[in-house]
């Protein structure tokens, strides 16, 4: 795919394809077909993942799928790899390296070789890691703790650094809450442990970002304290264990009451979602995410724009940055 002089972009269509985009230096359209597809009739994407799974340099991609027998909501999946170079990608399914999978899996590098992994559950409820190497085979390695909760579906963990030590953690989602493990040359370690809000009804995707652009990654997660959402908070996981409500501004006198949208079964609304990016480029970042109104004075559902504001003047500030629509 030529990665070393275009960008390529892999994006999916109808569900039963995919295909790589490149990039144009000074040429318009800036994307254009670069003549690589391929088709899975009697599957159905649910998502993909391009990256170096065999250390050669050049782009693979992670397929997930679903059976296109088998109507959604289903967490029962499975994936496979297709292998590229820097000219080409295979569109051969090998079979022999399916992963079947209970939920999406995420991707890491766990042992640190620069080659990419994956995490994820299996069918059976094992917390497994899928480990890639130069030969094109899959190793597993299976997580144990003694009292592993099933991972929250859909997949809300992340492979990201939380305790500031400038190596990326696994922060696994469970139905239970959140635990953090740490890699050493011993291998992955428990860290800490963190149970679900308390009185939390409903609870949302995680986000992982500097809130307060001090320099240290917070853990973010909307919720909602009924099952319609009208409390809907926005919380941060703190590292002795404990939560803070921080400001969430949603409401006006021209568009009335606005809430998170209560999860339902369809692709869009499985849960509660936020988008993260620095969208006034202020140096602190925002938030994008779905809203619906509470009192049906307006369009029922929309997307706000939750700007990054400082929060140090109200009684009930208890975090220096909050949000506002």
């Amino acid at each position: 795919m030529e990665t070393n002089r275009r960008t390529s972009l892999c994006w999916t269509w109808i569900g039963k394809g995919l295909e790589i985009l490149l990039a144009q230096r000074s040429e318009t359209p800036m994307m254009r077909r670069g003549g690589i597809h391929c088709v899975y009739p009697d599957l159905v994407i649910e998502s993909v993942v391009p990256s170096d799974f065999d250390g050669d340099g050049a782009m693979d991609v992670l397929v997930v799928t679903r059976e296109a027998t088998v109507a959604p909501p289903t967490h029962d999946l499975t994936a496979f790899v297709l292998w590229g170079d820097t000219h080409n990608l295979s569109c051969a399914r090998n079979e022999s390296l399916n992963i079947l999978l209970r939920g999406q899996p995420l991707a890491v590098d766990y042992n640190g070789d620069m080659v990419t992994d994956l995490f994820g559950q299996t069918r059976n409820g094992s917390r497994t890691f899928w480990l890639f190497g130069r030969d094109r085979h899959v190793k597993r390695v299976v997580l144990d703790h003694a009292d592993s909760a099933p991972l929250r579906l859909p997949s809300s963990s992340a492979f990201v650094d939380v305790t500031g030590d400038l190596t990326a953690d696994l922060v696994i989602a469970t139905e239970s809450g959140y635990e953090t493990w740490v890699h050493s040359d011993a291998g992955w370690t428990l860290e800490r442990t963190i149970a679900l809000p308390p009185g939390a009804k409903i609870v949302g995707q995680s986000a992982f970002f500097d809130v307060d652009s001090d320099g240290t990654i917070e853990h973010l997660v909307p919720v909602c304290f009924d099952s319609a959402c009208t409390n809907s908070s926005l919380l941060i996981a703190r590292h002795n264990g404990t939560w803070t409500n921080i400001l969430l501004e949603t409401e006006d006198s021209v568009h009335g009451k606005w809430g998170f949208i209560p999860p339902r079964d369809d692709v869009y609304r499985e849960s509660i979602t936020p988008r993260v990016g620095d969208y006034n480029l202020d140096g602190f970042p925002d938030l994008l995410i779905s809203l619906e109104s509470k009192d049906g004075q307006v369009a029922p559902h929309r997307t706000f724009l939750l700007s990054s504001v400082p929060c140090d003047s109200q009684p009930a500030c208890r975090f220096p940055r909050g949000f506002r629509a």
